[in-house]
């Protein structure tokens, strides 16, 4: 009898084990961000289906695939330098650039995680989410700022010019219109030469 309850609060154990072990994997799998394990060589063990979907590659392309495949050399530094932490024990949160298989590209802010067996480290987890589309918002809305500041200038470039232009055009109708003494040419001259640089003066900002 005693070996009985003993058998059966064993099974009931394994129950309640093997339901947590289910519900972990459905919440692996159904999270809304790419969750994916490495081992301690930075190959791929386990990838939920937001990384698959997101990636392009099936999940048998993508079990046994190394990390460093993904990413180009510039982020491939990056990577080694924060795996590497992790497998010290140090967590993380960075950006990486990720190839697709269409040839496409995801931008990942990723939150590395050591994974622990006993007392040793065996791997990192990733937990990802795709910031692709808030990335290419932020650089257009950049943009955006860029050309209303360069047509500000250019308002400004123009109303300047524009103001010298009209001196210009003011002297030149009392030099031909209006009868004046040889000194008076010569200071209404001399502001037509000062307008003529101010603008020369601002061309020249423009191009430096």
């Amino acid at each position: 009898r005693h070996l009985e309850e003993n058998h059966t609060k064993l099974q009931q154990a394994y129950e309640r084990i093997r339901e947590s072990e289910e519900k972990y994997r459905e919440l692996l799998e159904n999270a809304s961000d790419i969750i994916c394990f490495l081992d301690s060589d930075g190959i791929i063990t386990s990838l939920n289906k937001k990384g698959i979907e997101l990636s392009g590659y099936a999940l048998k392309e993508g079990i046994g695939m190394s990390f460093l495949s993904l990413l180009d050399e510039v982020h491939q530094e990056e990577f080694l330098l924060r795996f590497n932490e992790s497998l010290k024990g140090t967590t993380a949160v960075f950006e990486l650039i990720v190839k697709k298989k269409d040839g496409g590209t995801l931008v990942l802010s990723i939150n590395s995680n050591p994974i622990k067996e006993e007392d040793s480290i065996i791997g990192t987890m990733l937990i990802a989410r795709d910031i692709t589309q808030e990335r290419e918002m932020t650089g257009r809305l950049l943009e955006a700022e860029r050309f209303a500041a360069k047509g500000m200038i250019a308002a400004e470039i123009a109303h300047e010019i524009n103001n010298s232009l009209a001196n210009i055009e003011t002297a030149l109708f009392i030099i031909n219109n209006i009868r004046i003494d040889g000194e008076h040419r010569k200071d209404v001259l001399k502001d037509v030469y000062e307008e003529i640089e101010r603008m020369s003066g601002i061309v020249k900002g423009i191009l430096e």
